[in-house]
């Protein structure tokens, strides 16, 4: 159990803040060199399971009255700030105090400086499909937060939620519980739009789908219910029934292949448009590109078949005697 200023997945923007490094020059512009801030309490990074990369999280020690300032900073700060040094050798001071970045002393006394004693796992901020962002942790002490977000790691799942809320209201009665969910239906929360933008797209292109399926389904065993004469007296003439299936097939298969090529190219070139919708995918999704081509060679490859078997049943003698 832990606690936190909020949820990863929060929609309220966290702004940023500059920072210093103990032993560096302060850019001219200190929006170069900036962060954002987040609270948390000790075990919460063990509780919502982010990983520890270097370092240690932050203990007992570090919240008590005149603990030294320490810090502890994601992956993605480290890449940014620190991409050639060992960012736990290194002390920093961030600008959460004073609100005059013009200040040539500004980053002391009130931003004092404090060691970075660990390194985690990058988070996403906002929204699962937001790019990481370097974050800087203070523990609640040192920053203190108006309201905190109380995290339970349990196997009870939702059945929990009623028995925490009754905890922290048999704890203080005057402590406001503002709301009590489920991490996971946070998470599905932040996406909920996305996810609506993913089924109707979805719903599209299932029905573009099947209506390209179908029109290729009747154009093709339109087209060989045609050749049926043709066939017979290929037949008649002595072609096997092998022969004349494979070569309707090879002849159906062509016209898809050269459809699939020029659908996979026009596929290419507006996969960029949709990259906005996607999320854990790429736009140009190698199972997707293979699927599509695979499932519309099986309809071409049954929409000839069928005319095509029937067509070589046909008597030799009534398609001469029709000719």
């Amino acid at each position: 159990m832990s606690a936190a200023g909020d949820l990863p997945v929060s929609q309220v923007r966290i702004s940023g803040t500059g920072f210093r490094v103990l032993g560096q020059d302060l850019p001219d512009d200190f929006r170069d060199q900036s962060t954002r801030v987040r609270v948390a309490m000790p075990g919460y990074f063990k509780t919502l399971g982010i990983p520890l990369v270097q370092g240690r999280e932050f203990n007992d020690d570090d919240i008590r009255e005149h603990a030294p300032q320490v810090f502890i900073v994601n992956q993605a700060f480290v890449r940014k700030f620190f991409p050639a040094t060992d960012p736990m050798s290194a002390s920093i001071s961030v600008f959460m105090q004073r609100t005059n970045p013009t200040n040539p002393k500004y980053g002391e006394p009130d931003n004092p400086y404090g060691r970075i004693i660990g390194v985690t796992g990058d988070v996403k901020e906002g929204t699962l499909r937001s790019v990481s962002e370097p974050v800087v942790f203070y523990n609640e002490r040192q920053l203190t937060y108006n309201g905190l977000t109380l995290f339970v790691q349990s196997s009870r799942g939702a059945a929990l939620a009623k028995a925490a809320g009754q905890i922290v209201q048999d704890m203080d009665r005057n402590l406001p519980l503002i709301e009590v969910r489920m991490l996971t239906d946070a998470f599905a929360q932040s996406i909920a739009r996305d996810r609506l933008n993913a089924v109707v797209s979805a719903a599209f292109a299932i029905c573009a789908l099947l209506l390209a399926s179908v029109g290729l389904y009747g154009l093709v065993a339109f087209t060989v219910a045609e050749r049926t004469n043709e066939i017979g007296l290929r037949m008649a003439l002595g072609a096997r029934a092998s022969q004349v299936l494979g070569m309707i097939m090879s002849q159906g298969l062509r016209l898809v292949l050269l459809g699939g090529v020029a659908g996979l190219i026009a596929a290419f070139a507006a996969s960029q448009v949709l990259q906005s919708l996607l999320f854990g995918i790429t736009s140009y999704d190698p199972w997707t590109f293979a699927a599509v081509p695979g499932l519309l060679g099986l309809v071409t490859l049954i929409a000839v078949l069928i005319p095509a078997r029937r067509a070589t049943l046909v008597d030799p003698i009534a398609a001469l005697r029709e000719d």
